[in-house]
């Protein structure tokens, strides 16, 4: 992508992370585009994918645990 910073890169993974969502609704789209965004600039940072990858697992958990949530009827 002739990229050195990496943010083409960044963008165009959000962008395809976000459409690897798209079973889930368009809210679901926006909101994987926007923390892919997250999760490729603090890889660019820290050049390490750990911290994203234990941040994407707990968002999923939480995902799919609060319809569980006896609270959940009222959101």
């Amino acid at each position: 992508l002739n990229d050195q910073r990496g943010l083409k890169s960044v963008i165009m993974t959000a962008f395809i992370f976000g459409l690897s969502h798209i079973l889930y609704g368009p809210q679901l789209i926006i909101a994987s585009l926007i923390s892919g965004i997250m999760f490729g600039l603090v890889f660019l940072r820290h050049k390490n994918l750990i911290g994203s990858t234990i941040v994407h697992f707990i968002m999923g958990m939480v995902a799919f645990s609060v319809p569980f949530l006896p609270f959940s009827d009222k959101m």
